[in-house]
């Protein structure tokens, strides 16, 4: 459980934009919480993107806090379930965090979750997690029915990339943000070297922007200590 963060202006468009003609037309004065008429109408599409795609869990829901928080909870039998419907909802436009309150039967390690940059393939991309860009369809099955198609990915787009067995797999972790973490805090915790916390900074681009602006609860990429 934590708070995942996405490029909220990247992604599938789900929730179309606001009229502003429509907005300014609205009574100064009124009883009505447009607002909060609008977060469930998100609430309402996300559900339905989980339910179009067939995601397994038991009573999921997904309410929304606040303009781009997708806060989704309920119960899955898999981390790969979990993980699924959190990119799920991530992946939309207009979503900028997801907050993972679903908890899981069978725990298992989580996947490293990496932001498409332009350029990249699924190729280029598993030849970085994993040494062997032929391993690209094992980040490939482990991102369906989201992905459709190898070739179909896109800058921003975030992928969960499955734990390979071995030293690699061993070696890649998350980490969830607390009060008072800074990045330095972090690499000190997990490289015992303060000034390693670049490599957590890159790690997590480009959600973030600036190694200083990091959440409560948000949870980072922690890439390998011998990762160049």
């Amino acid at each position: 459980m934590g708070l995942f963060s996405f490029l909220k202006n990247a992604g599938s468009k789900l929730f179309g934009k606001k009229d502003k003609k429509k907005e300014e037309a609205k009574p100064a004065t009124t009883t009505v919480d447009y607002s909060e008429i609008e977060r469930k109408q998100k609430a309402m599409l996300l559900n339905g993107v989980i339910d179009t795609l067939n995601l397994p869990g038991e009573n999921i829901s997904v309410s929304m806090d606040g303009d781009d928080v997708a806060v989704v909870s309920g119960t899955c039998e898999t981390q790969a379930d979990k993980e699924k419907i959190i990119l799920a909802l991530g992946n939309v436009d207009g979503i900028a965090f997801v907050d993972d309150r679903i908890s899981v039967t069978n725990p298992e390690p989580p996947a490293v979750f990496y932001t498409v940059t332009k350029g990249d393939t699924l190729s280029k991309i598993a030849k970085r997690q994993y040494g062997d860009a032929m391993k690209y369809p094992v980040i490939f099955e482990a991102n369906k029915p989201m992905l459709t198609d190898p070739d179909k990915i896109y800058p921003g787009q975030v992928l969960r990339i499955p734990p390979m067995t071995g030293t690699y797999s061993a070696a890649i972790s998350t980490y969830e943000v607390k009060s008072g973490d800074t990045l330095s805090k972090i690499a000190k915790e997990m490289y015992g070297d303060a000034s390693k916390y670049q490599r957590i900074f890159e790690a997590n681009q480009p959600m973030l922007d600036n190694p200083d602006d990091i959440r409560v609860g948000q949870v980072l990429t922690i890439p390998p200590s011998n990762m160049a």
